[in-house]
């Protein structure tokens, strides 16, 4: 965090007071969020992308991202280069560099879910053609608290059109029903948590 172009560690053992990493990481993310937004990037498109990947199970790949964002690939790969000092692109997909980094967009932008809806929103669409959105709307539903549309997608019986093996098929559903499950029972809705159970229960036999 201390490296950077424009910085060096010359003197930096002289200094009196202590480091702050939080301090030096948020002050990254603010250079990251000025930085896109000089591009033309809305505060509300920055956080939003943020959030996404604090709630989305890493690494998240570009495609997917893009998909959620209704963008093309290659306008995440330009996002993801802006906010670079936050991010570390892999072969699989976008993961935080590190983890105090990950920890503290969690706080600062994990709760900030109301700017996801137009993501949930792509991402339902897009259930029958994608299947990262299959793999991630279910956790991201939950994460969201949208209990009606979980119960809804447990009984979707749409699937990506790449998937032409019923091994993978199941795969998506359980994870849908068991989502909503969780759901259902967080919530101490007992007819929807029969429901599902009992659905779970054919599909596992």
């Amino acid at each position: 965090n201390l490296i950077e172009s424009d910085r060096s560690l010359v003197g930096v053992d002289s200094i009196a007071s202590d480091i702050n990493l939080n301090d030096l990481i948020d002050q990254r993310i603010k250079n990251a969020i000025r930085l896109a937004d000089n591009k033309g990037c809305t505060r509300d498109e920055v956080s939003a992308f943020l959030c996404a990947l604090s709630i989305l199970p890493p690494p998240v790949p570009i495609d997917e991202m893009a998909t959620a964002f209704g963008i093309s690939c290659s306008e995440i790969e330009s996002f993801a280069a802006d906010i670079s000092p936050l991010l570390e692109r892999t072969r699989h997909g976008l993961i935080f560099r590190d983890e105090p980094t990950e920890t503290l967009v969690r706080q600062t932008y994990g709760q900030q879910l109301s700017l996801l809806d137009g993501v949930v929103s792509r991402l339902g669409e897009a259930q029958s053609s994608s299947v990262n959105a299959a793999r991630s709307l279910p956790g991201m539903l939950f994460t969201m608290g949208k209990i009606d549309q979980l119960r809804a997608l447990a009984f979707d019986m749409r699937f990506p059109s790449k998937l032409d093996s019923d091994l993978a098929k199941r795969t998506i559903r359980l994870n849908r029903l068991r989502m909503a499950l969780g759901a259902a029972t967080k919530k101490k809705d007992f007819s929807a948590t029969v429901e599902l159970l009992v659905e779970l229960a054919a599909l596992v036999i």
